[in-house]
């Protein structure tokens, strides 16, 4: 697709959204990254013309990250391949969302050492 995988992260967060438009700070938020690296990685896609700025309705400084028509379509591409293309398609869907849970749980803020990791590092 001529896109990086950071890219494409992107496009598959915002679909993945119930709402697609948000702001570039929701949009880093749920990147877990920082808004720098967002604004950064929203300004090439702006450039590949898959995403656009726009006004938001309710705060005239702030803007909202939309999809154009070809993001609209990458983002179906992006689907369509992680529907059959992925190597996740062989788990059957409740192995995929238990797989889902336990990424989410590791890669959580929140994520704490268990008692046998904190008896390690203390040697």
């Amino acid at each position: 697709m001529g896109l990086t995988d950071a890219q494409v992260g992107v496009l598959w967060r915002m679909a993945a959204e119930q709402e697609r438009d948000m702001t570039a700070r929701q949009l880093a938020d749920r990147l877990r990254c920082d808004a720098s690296t967002v604004t950064s990685l929203v300004d090439r896609l702006e450039r590949h013309g898959v995403i656009r700025r726009v006004t938001h309705p309710a705060d005239g400084r702030a803007k909202i990250l939309q999809l154009t028509p070809l993001g609209c379509q990458l983002q179906d591409r992006i689907e369509d391949y992680r529907r059959r293309g992925s190597p996740f398609t062989a788990l059957t869907p409740d192995e995929q969302h238990q797989l889902h849970e336990f990424l989410s749980r590791a890669l959580s803020d929140r994520a704490q050492p268990t008692q046998e990791q904190q008896s390690r590092e203390r040697g």
